[in-house]
């Protein structure tokens, strides 16, 4: 699906916009402005946040090309892989190995949501949560996920989810 949603594209450029996922505002403008800046043909975000509601923390990645802040030139583009899960990261490899690829250290500009519904199962997200570089539980989550909220629709998300499973997903 997604190959044909980019066969489809008109645009110069297409980008990753993961539909349970949230990103800032202004993540677009940031990497439009670093290819600019850089001539490359793909940029990424190098760090973003990790949120699971359902178990109340939030944390700020390792870094790397995270796959799914992908903005990148048409027509380089490679085709997506048939793996149900992995074709991304396939993907991005080949465009860092075969083109220039910039990153933008903008952790704010994306939220990967582990809601218990994702692809990934609950131990890939443990693996990002125990490689990240700060990881906020108890007072810090609260005191985050309020400064999050100036930017991005974390609060509504949270009653979206408690409306369609009240109880949180088992590890």
């Amino acid at each position: 699906m997604r190959n044909a949603a980019i066969a489809e594209a008109e645009g110069e450029l297409v980008c990753v916009w993961d539909d349970d996922d949230l990103s800032h505002p202004d993540r677009l403008r940031w990497q439009l402005a670093a290819l600019i800046a850089t001539q490359c043909d793909a940029c990424y975000l190098g760090r973003i946040l990790l949120w699971q509601p359902f178990r109340k923390r939030i944390a700020i990645s390792a870094g790397r090309a995270w796959e799914n802040t992908m903005l990148v030139r048409k027509d380089i583009m490679p085709a997506y892989t048939t793996e149900r899960t992995g074709s991304d990261t396939i993907l991005t490899e080949e465009l860092i190995a075969r083109h220039g690829v910039v990153t933008v250290d903008q952790p704010v500009g994306y939220c990967y949501v582990a809601h218990g519904g994702n692809l990934w199962n609950e131990a890939h997200f443990d693996m990002l949560f125990g490689h990240a570089g700060r990881v906020a539980e108890g007072e810090g989550y609260a005191a985050d996920l309020d400064l999050l909220s100036r930017v991005m629709p974390v609060r509504q998300y949270e009653d979206g989810l408690a409306a369609l499973s009240p109880i949180p997903p088992s590890r």
